[in-house]
């Protein structure tokens, strides 16, 4: 029924909000028709017995006309169905016209001063009529008092139609007079009293609207939380787990009664520092970070989360923690990480086996031919050279296993991940780093304190090829710039390293990271190769970045946070001609 809607003038009122305005108009004529008869009782009992003056008489009448319309209109009220009740709402504003009208006829007529209770029913007759209804009361309460006041300036009238009623007689003037302004008075009160209940249902109608579209998208976001992938916890700055959605239930195993009330600390030991500078009020900032969940059954999970602060409508900060189940995801990245290691361990050993082979036939060779002139007593100067031969194969034979003990090494050793601070560690690089000639210089711009997780020794073997490529594409010396920044979306820590040398041409640029593929005459076309591997094992990447002149390669970690809610150093200069933000590190021979 709430539903429905029935339409009374130009408005469509819901059955439900017409009929609590009717329920409205009972209690109200209820309670003025207790209010007056109590009034007439404390008269009666004051003056033991009726006072011969009107205006009590006539309250006590307009009393008894008002309990007895709320009697009759209490019982009626459900013999009306609903499509019926504009019926009875018109009804029930008759008879509040018929009790006023007598109690102002009782009362003196055009010399009463109760012709303003004509504005109350004008009032309510507007909540259930609507503004034409409002208006109608207003002329029928009009036209009852222009009848009124005609009588009472012509009595002889009364005479004429049969009625013998003795009612005081009226200046004519004066009664037209109060004709007029008693007229205009409610038919004024109508129009404004119709207006301001037809703008307030409107404003009604839209807050009634937008109550239910607001009511729909919390339904939405609810069942949006709780059917999404992703694992949400919301918990006080206390670290205290106030909510948990199903997905949190599924990812840690645990029911959301026994995830409630638990601290983060419990279920998270790693996120106890982040806990600790929410208590102080520093953890103001978004933060990615994985940490290790230790499940009874399933052993350690993997879960990449996202943690921030959110306030709630009155303020409140909270912490909102989002995430993932990743360990698939890494135990994968792993998988791959080992396959491509052995990839360039079986390439490296290719490669190696076929450089083993020419020495090794030159060695036997010459050992042959060796035996044989020392067996004949041949020529020392022959000997010699033989000897040479095999000295030399020999030592391109120890290059090989060096070079294959190198791969081996840097791609299957397993990595000592630690937290380090980049700028501190490009300083120390970069200060250790000697050139072969005294004109190079190192450029060093960022300010910016950023924490990645890498072993230390491989970003040292990173830096190191970088620098050394960049060196070796300027032989007559030149400038290298490195600069140090995060990224637009702060998740990862960028490393730049460029040069004035010639760069990196079209065809080079489609090998530049094969393995044992060198333009030069002498090194083994390993080190970026094995750059790129190191970067890949700590979960980052490097990648060349063509430019117009010199070479650019960029090499980007994930960022890693140490301290939550911490502020930290204050923006990266990301413009070399900015010499404010640079240090300088010469490298001297």
């Amino acid at each position: 029924m709430a539903e429905q809607e029935l339409k009374i003038g130009s408005r469509n009122y819901r059955v439900d909000e017409l009929i609590r305005r009717l329920y409205l108009i009972l209690i109200t004529r209820l309670f003025l028709g207790l209010l007056f008869f109590g009034f007439v009782a404390i008269s009666y009992n004051a003056k033991d017995g009726f006072p011969p003056d009107y205006p009590v008489r006539a309250l006590y009448i307009f009393s008894i006309l008002l309990l007895t319309f709320t009697a009759v209109g209490g019982l009626t009220f459900k013999l009306f169905s609903e499509k019926t009740l504009p019926v009875y709402a018109a009804c029930q504003v008759g008879f509040d016209i018929v009790a006023v009208f007598v109690f102002v006829c009782l009362s003196g007529g055009v010399h009463s001063p109760f012709v303003l209770f004509f504005v109350p029913v004008i009032l309510l007759s507007s909540l259930v009529l609507g503004l034409k209804g409002s208006f109608c009361t207003a002329l029928v309460a009009t036209l009852a008092y222009g009848i009124m006041s005609l009588l009472q300036t012509y009595p002889g009238l009364l005479a004429l139609l049969g009625f013998n009623l003795s009612v005081p007689e009226a200046d004519a003037t004066r009664a037209f007079s109060s004709f007029i302004t008693n007229g205009v008075t409610l038919i004024i009160a109508a129009v404004t009293s119709g207006l301001l209940v037809e703008k307030w249902r409107g404003a009604e109608g839209l807050v009634g609207v937008y109550v239910r579209k607001l009511t729909l998208l919390r339904k939405l976001h609810q069942h949006i939380i709780e059917h999404i992938p992703s694992g949400i916890i919301l918990a006080g700055l206390d670290g205290r787990i106030l909510y948990a959605n199903k997905a949190a239930e599924r990812i840690l195993f645990r029911k959301a009664e026994h995830i409630r009330g638990q601290s983060m600390v419990e279920l998270f030991p790693e996120l106890n520092e982040f806990v600790e500078w929410a208590r102080k009020g520093h953890a103001d900032e978004l933060s990615r970070r994985e940490l290790t969940y230790k499940d009874p059954e399933r052993g350690d999970l993997i879960l990449g989360c996202t943690i921030s602060t959110v306030f709630e409508e009155r303020g409140t900060p909270k912490l909102l923690m989002v995430f993932q189940d990743i360990t698939a995801v890494k135990q994968a990245e792993k998988e791959i990480r080992a396959m491509e290691e052995l990839k360039l361990v079986a390439t490296a050993a290719s490669e190696i086996a076929h450089n083993v082979k020419n020495p090794l036939g030159a060695i036997s060779g010459a050992a042959q031919m060796l035996r044989q002139e020392l067996a004949s007593g041949g020529d020392a100067e022959l000997c010699e050279r033989l000897t040479s031969i095999i000295v030399r194969e020999s030592e391109r034979l120890d290059d090989a296993i060096r070079t294959l003990l190198f791969v081996s090494r840097s791609t299957l050793k397993s990595p000592e991940v630690t937290e380090l601070d980049v700028e501190k560690e490009l300083r120390r690089i970069l200060t250790s780093f000697r050139g072969k000639e005294p004109s190079y210089e190192i450029h060093l711009h960022g300010s910016e304190t950023l924490y990645v997780r890498i072993d230390r020794s491989n970003l040292e073997v990173i830096i190191w090829t970088l620098l050394e490529n960049a060196v070796e594409a300027m032989p007559e010396g030149g400038n290298i710039f490195v600069s140090l920044d995060a990224s637009t979306d702060g998740r990862w820590v960028e490393i730049h390293v460029r040069d004035e040398g010639p760069g990196v041409s079209v065809d080079t640029l489609e090998n530049l990271f094969r393995p044992f593929y060198t333009t030069k005459s002498t090194g083994t076309g390993l080190g970026l190769c094995i750059a790129r591997q190191h970067a890949r094992r700590a979960g980052g990447d490097l990648e060349y970045i063509p430019e117009e002149k010199g070479a650019h390669f960029c090499v980007r970690l994930p960022r890693f946070v140490k301290a939550f809610g911490e502020k930290e150093g204050g923006p990266v200069t990301d413009k070399l001609e900015k010499p404010s933000r640079e240090t300088e590190v010469k490298m001297l021979s």
